[in-house]
């Protein structure tokens, strides 16, 4: 999967968080989505992870940049899909100013982060 990776340009994320209400136990998926060399549509889970509820922006932030450091694709993301939450807002909000100095926001951020519309239906 790495070598996958390597051989594209851009990827987006999706992060997917949910807790187990009888186990008490928070999940986090992280998915990259790419486009590889033969014009084929890719997802790849890169990282399944129990996070400790409430999903707080530092505990998800923190995650989101090792996977994307473990990865080597911190400097391939151009969308973050994510959830309909306030710490996505704010984790999403770290992660602009990050990329924003490093010069590697496409759009002026414009749509770095998207909503996932079925967490826009629900809310």
């Amino acid at each position: 999967m790495k070598m996958a990776t390597s051989l594209v340009n851009r990827i987006s994320l999706t992060i997917d968080l949910w807790w187990s209400g009888e186990q008490r136990i928070g999940y986090m998926t992280i998915t990259a989505h790419f486009i590889d060399a033969k014009w084929q549509l890719r997802k790849r889970v890169l990282a399944f992870t129990n996070v400790r509820p409430p999903h707080l922006r530092e505990v998800v932030t923190r995650e989101l940049l090792r996977v994307m450091d473990d990865w080597h694709i911190k400097d391939k993301v151009v969308f973050i899909f994510v959830d309909n939450t306030s710490s996505n807002d704010n984790c999403i909000a770290i992660l602009k100013v990050d990329f924003s100095n490093r010069k590697k926001l496409p759009l002026e951020g414009q749509l770095f982060y998207v909503r996932c519309c079925g967490g826009l239906v629900v809310a």
